[in-house]
């Protein structure tokens, strides 16, 4: 059921997407650094309208077990 005039949905879709660059640098054998810039956009598709969108970086650390 929706109310649209109180912007209550209770079902939504969501639509994700992404696209872009990244790279590791180890520097260790089992540590990483990891950077990524991609092109982000969020659709939701019930309502028809962009949740989130444009380019962003993630930077982050990884480590092998």
């Amino acid at each position: 059921i929706d109310d649209y005039t109180a912007n209550n949905i209770d079902n939504s879709a969501l639509v994700l997407w992404n696209i872009g660059a990244g790279a590791n640098y180890r520097f260790s054998e089992k540590l990483y650094l990891k950077v990524l810039i991609p092109y982000f956009n969020a659709k939701n598709t019930t309502r028809d309208f962009t949740a989130a969108k444009g380019a962003t970086a993630f930077l982050g650390f990884g480590y092998k077990f």
